[in-house]
């Protein structure tokens, strides 16, 4: 359909059971209704709108986080900027050709529907949109402008890192050695569990490595700040960014997690790990965020009534030079994280997708706990990866 029998379509009404219906199109951008011709296409308001605030923006050098295969629809149109411009312009929206009056169309879709279905959803769409508060959270005044919107510096370290992430993520490695430890023999697999899960975790808890390792702020501070950070973080943020990759290899439907571990780890530690999984955000990128915020905090160890018994424990930690420094850094990232979770999901579900990453994380800490109390080696685990780490790390400084 080109665009010049769209406009002669969007102007035809047809007549049904003595009642003249107007057709409905759906927005070629976004696939809303009630759309209509704006700027030599059809599209919606919402889209068109978009169009006149953003043609003239200057994307260069920008690309889309997601790598340019978003699926624009009334409920995505608003995650990548990129993408929907990308879509305008594809279907032939052009800054010169005004859109026409908008009293010219008011269409709904009919398709497939009885006479009485379709007048039933007429009069429902008229009184949806004679009270549109109803319709819509009201967002802060500075949120509705597009005001908390990314800038570039923030799209570019929020960028940096999920590629990062993603180019140094053991997801592949340990996705083919748990297939191939699922098909070893039984006898085999119970005789090697505990060598298996050992080779697996220590897979797991090295993905904090890279984004810790090619992060400028971390590598700009001291070795002994470094170091004293590592010592703190490393453990528990580790467990977070574990779980995720723990889930998108598929190792909690594997033999070697639903039997293996709970075998050397017990039951109530392999219970805890499952919620932890369930617990989670379905958005990684939140994930990835919440660890670059959680390694920069001063502290992330839980205190035990054992801890504080034992002197040595808790002076083995070294202390920071420069704790205000953490916390300029450590806002900056919760920043983009905020910005990016209003961005994406609205104000409302940001706060609550914010205070579930803190619950889960604290959830994931104490698990981490409990996998100390219940296996004496798996604090020779986490003392091995700290001391790796710094090795890694601090050397390339």
């Amino acid at each position: 359909m080109n665009n010049d029998t769209e406009m002669q379509l969007c102007n035809q009404s047809i007549r049904l059971s003595s009642k003249t219906v107007k057709i409905c199109f759906e927005c070629r951008v976004c696939g809303d209704t009630n759309a209509q011709v704006h700027y030599g296409s059809l599209c919606c308001s919402s889209c068109a709108a978009f169009f006149r605030r953003n043609s003239r923006v200057n994307f260069k050098g920008r690309k889309c986080v997601f790598g340019t295969k978003c699926d624009i629809t009334t409920t995505t149109r608003q995650i990548c900027r990129f993408c929907r411009l990308e879509r305008c312009f594809a279907i032939g929206m052009q800054e010169k050709i005004k859109h026409i009056s908008r009293s010219q169309t008011s269409l709904m879709k009919i398709e497939g529907r009885s006479i009485n279905e379709q007048n039933n959803s007429i009069d429902a769409l008229d009184w949806n949109t004679s009270n549109p508060s109803s319709l819509y959270i009201h967002l802060p005044f500075l949120l509705v402008n597009d005001r908390s919107s990314l800038s570039t510096d923030e799209w570019s370290t929020l960028s940096n890192v999920i590629n990062i992430f993603d180019s140094r993520s053991p997801i592949p490695v340990i996705r083919n050695v748990v297939d191939a430890i699922s098909n070893y023999p039984v006898k085999i697999r119970i005789k090697s569990a505990a060598a298996n899960i050992k080779q697996v975790m220590e897979l797991m808890y090295g993905a904090v490595v890279p984004l810790v390792d090619n992060i400028l702020d971390f590598r700009q501070m001291s070795s002994h700040d470094q170091s004293a950070l590592l010592e703190r973080n490393v453990p528990n943020t580790s467990i977070l960014i574990g779980t995720l990759i723990f889930r998108d290899a598929g190792v909690y439907s594997s033999p070697l997690f639903n039997i293996d571990f709970p075998s050397l780890y017990g039951p109530i530690v392999a219970e805890r790990a499952t919620k932890t999984k369930q617990l989670i955000d379905t958005d990684g990128t939140l994930l990835k965020l919440i660890g670059i915020v959680l390694m920069f905090s001063t502290n992330t160890t839980i205190i035990t009534e054992h801890n504080i018994s034992n002197n040595d424990s808790m002076q083995k930690f070294r202390s920071f030079s420069n704790s205000n420094y953490l916390l300029h850094i450590q806002n900056i990232y919760v920043d983009i994280l905020f910005k990016y979770m209003i961005y994406r999901y609205g104000y409302m579900e940001a706060v609550l997708r914010f205070a579930a990453l803190i619950r889960v994380f604290i959830f994931a800490s104490t698990t981490q706990y409990y996998a100390s109390q219940e296996l004496a080696t798996h604090d020779e685990l986490m003392d091995n990866l700290i001391k790796n780490t710094e090795q890694i790390v601090i050397t390339q400084t």
